[in-house]
């Protein structure tokens, strides 16, 4: 459910929508104890807050979402080398605005590996047939020299089914680390994707000597097909519009093993962050939305919704639950209204 609430990207957003964009229904506990059931057509205020609202509303306990039938993906990693990061990017940008039917899902990955010591590119593609790539290179229709990226130095193909991927993806999840992950929309474009990765490489090496460290970034491309499937059920908080888009939302990672590194991985991901936006802002691809499932404490992503949004969304909330038993009795960030302070003394905010 925490994942679902505040959006949701999933291998399958491009042919059925963000998981918040694909229920049906919401059986949800509220402050007074009662429980209802939010639709489309039943407790509509409800139903649209949940759908991008995080958990200032009440317990989601049963939800109900569009089914469909999957059967097993390709799924194919590929290890460039760094020189051709110009070339991979702009292979993402062109399948961005071009998603083919059998491609489900493409993200690229820049990350500062610690067991080679040096910074690693890497694309992860999912898809429905096993040569997708090689299928549009020879199709004169859908051809563009964008899709002519150098050969992988490395490269590793899977068929499995949606779970037992996801099993093998959580390897690399380990026990015991402390986190952090931030998020950043700009829109799409290959200039604003070098640029950040030029600032994530600055900025990640000031922390490479930190004990444990894992620290990458994600290019999740946000497609206009998945977009338009937003307006769907009466849409969702998100305040995105078809016109925005294509979107690319830029996801920070990291991990560390001790918490003396804590401050160091606090201020790398406040530079990084305040640095890309910067920088997004004078390119003109600067984006508000924030992907409330990545943000840290120190985002605001409820204030990327739009004035209009925030507004409705405490209209709801004071309807159900004017004492404000979420946001005082519920744990985490991202409240509507609610002022918090972190453990090194960074000054609260409220989300109004």
């Amino acid at each position: 459910m925490t994942d679902l609430v505040p959006g949701g990207i999933s291998f399958f957003s491009q042919r059925h929508g963000w998981s918040c964009d694909t229920v049906q229904e919401f059986e949800v506990v509220l402050a007074n104890s009662s429980i209802v059931r939010a639709t489309e057509n039943s407790n509509a205020d409800l139903f649209w807050a949940l759908r991008g609202g995080g958990a200032n509303f009440g317990v989601v306990t049963s939800v109900s979402v569009d089914v469909f039938p999957q059967g097993p993906s390709w799924y194919n990693f590929q290890l460039f080398n760094l020189g051709d990061i110009k070339s991979v990017m702009q292979r993402l940008d062109y399948l961005t605005r071009n998603m083919p039917t059998d491609l489900q899902m493409i993200a690229t990955n820049l990350a500062w590996s610690p067991w080679r010591k040096e910074f690693v590119l890497s694309d992860r593609i999912v898809s429905l047939s096993e040569n997708v790539m090689e299928t549009m290179q020879m199709d004169t229709n859908a051809y563009d020299p964008c899709l002519d990226t150098p050969l992988p130095a490395e490269e590793h193909l899977y068929r499995r089914t949606t779970f037992e991927m996801a099993q093998v993806m959580d390897i690399v999840n380990e026990d015991g680390f402390f986190n952090f992950f931030g998020s950043m929309t700009v829109k799409s474009g290959v200039e604003i994707n070098l640029i950040v990765a030029d600032i994530f490489q600055e900025e990640a090496s000031k922390i490479t000597n930190i004990p444990g460290i894992q620290v990458y970034i994600v290019y999740n491309p946000l497609t206009t097909p998945t977009i338009k499937k937003m307006t769907r059920r009466g849409g969702n908080t998100l305040r995105i519009q078809e016109t925005d888009g294509p979107l690319t939302i830029i996801n920070f990672n990291m991990r560390w093993s001790q918490d003396a590194d804590t401050t160091r991985m606090r201020e790398f991901l406040r530079r990084t962050l305040r640095r890309v936006k910067d920088a997004s802002e004078k390119t003109g691809t600067d984006h508000p939305y924030l992907f409330l499932n990545h943000c840290y404490e120190e985002q605001t992503p409820l204030l990327s919704y739009g004035a209009e949004n925030i507004k409705r969304l405490h209209r709801i909330r004071e309807d159900l639950d004017p004492d404000g038993v979420f946001q005082t009795l519920k744990v985490g960030q991202h409240k509507l209204g609610r002022q918090y302070q972190d453990a090194v003394s960074w000054s609260g905010k409220t989300e109004l």
